[in-house]
């Protein structure tokens, strides 16, 4: 829609359908990566497994037997000048919340979600599904509840939970990160322009984190934390997405390609990003790491299990491939 509005008609189309297929079983051609699954999160951890999608329509998919099937078939207004970004669980409104790209913010009620509280044993949430799940909006953070100024050209990218102070937090590609109070600051030191890309926040609201496109990790209140991927010098968007293992004493970064980089206490790297982790979409190991030496976007999102040495990863086409570092296994997940 964005490329061509003579097309928007056609597009359309594509959202009549109550289920997705998961797809990308191979490598997508980099000319024809389809930008649609842009967040994911952890519903269910047992009895099973299952993940909730939001595309860039705004609607939340639940992962049932290899399929993702329609939780809330309503998109987010706007669209196609604004799209979703981001989705975060958000325990005390037993809803998600929905970032637009603009600063918006819409919750859409969940059938159930994973406390992710660290160094406890993590345990489902079951609720009660409601029967309204259109999404409801609730103001936008940066212009209503953080009563700042959108720095032209940029867009808002992330969104993060404040799980004791209770606060939404949204990044901006110009590398601020904005509360859903003006009384909190976040500031970050130095922002680098257009390419923030991912944010995170401890538990307790203590620390915030954001990641840019080239590996480059700043911190609130202050402070720079340099982090070498192993030499590669990407001359491109290379890196992904990044969360919090271990309670925070881990932190994970997803590359554009699929490899995991693993870094301890946010400094010493306990795996040689030269000899990573690296899986192919099929989840096959692969000895040799193949970088493109050209922007593919392909990898977008990575969700650590609470209290766990697990994690989910999601390719813009709905890809989702789980990882257990206990067991060195990889597989799709279904």
């Amino acid at each position: 829609m964005r490329a061509d509005r003579k097309r928007i008609p056609e597009a359309l189309e594509m959202f009549k359908d109550r289920t997705l297929q998961v797809m990308a079983d191979e490598w997508p051609d980099p000319d024809q990566i389809t930008r649609m699954a842009v967040d994911f999160e952890i519903v269910s951890a047992s009895p099973v497994p299952r993940l909730g999608v939001l595309d860039c329509w705004g609607r939340v998919f639940l992962s049932e037997a290899g399929y993702l099937n329609a939780w809330s078939l309503e998109g987010i207004p706007g669209i196609p000048e604004h799209h979703a970004v981001a989705m975060e669980i958000v325990p005390w409104k037993q809803a998600a919340v929905i970032l637009r790209e603009d600063g918006a913010l819409f919750e859409i009620p969940i059938p159930s979600w994973v406390d992710p509280h660290p160094g406890e044993r993590r345990k489902t949430f079951i609720l009660d599904p409601p029967l309204d799940r259109s999404p409801r909006p609730m103001g936008n953070l940066i212009t209503e509840y953080a009563r700042a100024e959108r720095h032209p050209g940029s867009c808002a990218v992330d969104l993060a939970v404040d799980h004791q102070g209770q606060h939404l937090v949204a990044l901006e590609s110009s590398g601020k990160i904005f509360a859903d109070s003006p009384h909190v600051d976040y500031k970050v030191d130095k922002p680098v322009p257009f390419l923030g890309c991912s944010l995170k926040l401890y538990w307790d609201g203590s620390q915030a984190y954001v990641l840019d496109v080239f590996g480059g990790l700043k911190g609130w209140p202050g402070g720079t934390f340099h982090i070498d991927l192993g030499g590669f010098g990407f001359p491109w968007h290379a890196v992904a997405d990044m969360d919090f293992g271990r309670g925070g004493s881990d932190l994970y970064i997803l590359d554009a390609q699929g490899g995991v980089h693993n870094f301890s206490n946010l400094g010493r790297t306990v795996i040689d990003p030269k000899k990573m982790n690296h899986y192919s979409p099929h989840g096959l190991l692969e000895k040799e790491i193949r970088y493109q030496r050209k922007p593919v976007s392909t990898f977008h999102r990575i969700k650590m299990v609470p209290n766990d040495i697990s994690f989910y990863r999601m390719t813009w086409n709905f890809g989702i491939y789980y990882s257990d570092l206990a067991l060195d296994r990889v597989e799709p997940f279904e």
